[in-house]
């Protein structure tokens, strides 16, 4: 992945970015998801509203910046699809 793509991706609005991950980021061929984790186990934020989720990105590159960003101590994991089927 380039920086034009990596950033392409990111400039879209949630729908899209939904629709990159699902079809056009080779996840369903590829059989590999991203996630961040620490010694500790896999980030799972709770959110406001107070439901749980499991973030996961289509690429090493998205995951890790969330890291850089907001998450010292954690790195970008490999999740394989095949695990949650």
């Amino acid at each position: 992945m380039n920086e034009k793509q990596f950033d392409a991706v990111l400039a879209l609005d949630g729908l899209d970015r939904y629709d990159y991950f699902v079809s056009k980021s080779k996840v369903a061929d590829w059989e590999l998801l991203w996630g961040v984790k620490s010694d500790d186990g896999w980030l799972v934020p709770v959110a406001p509203e107070e439901f749980d989720y499991f973030p996961l990105w289509p690429h090493p590159e998205y995951a890790q910046k969330i890291v850089d960003e907001n998450f010292p101590g954690h790195r970008a994991t490999v999740f394989e699809r095949r695990a949650v089927k």
